[in-house]
């Protein structure tokens, strides 16, 4: 719920463009790119440095 929360913060577009499919895919726009990012490798979200970083890296990639 926490990162569904947090990746809808970061989408770019209309609210109806994000969907967070399963509990850990999250499809919207990001960096101005539409992508999907997949949370099942990501750090523990309370470990914020290494949390955010491992956000900026999903970010930044092209898909």
């Amino acid at each position: 719920m926490q990162l569904s929360i947090f990746f809808k913060a970061l989408h770019e577009g209309v609210e109806s463009g994000f969907q967070a499919h399963r509990s850990l895919e999250f499809q919207g726009i990001f960096n101005n790119i539409e992508k999907s990012i997949f949370a099942n490798a990501a750090p523990e979200f309370f470990d914020k440095k290494n949390f955010l970083e491992w956000v900026v890296r999903e970010i930044k990639t092209e898909p």
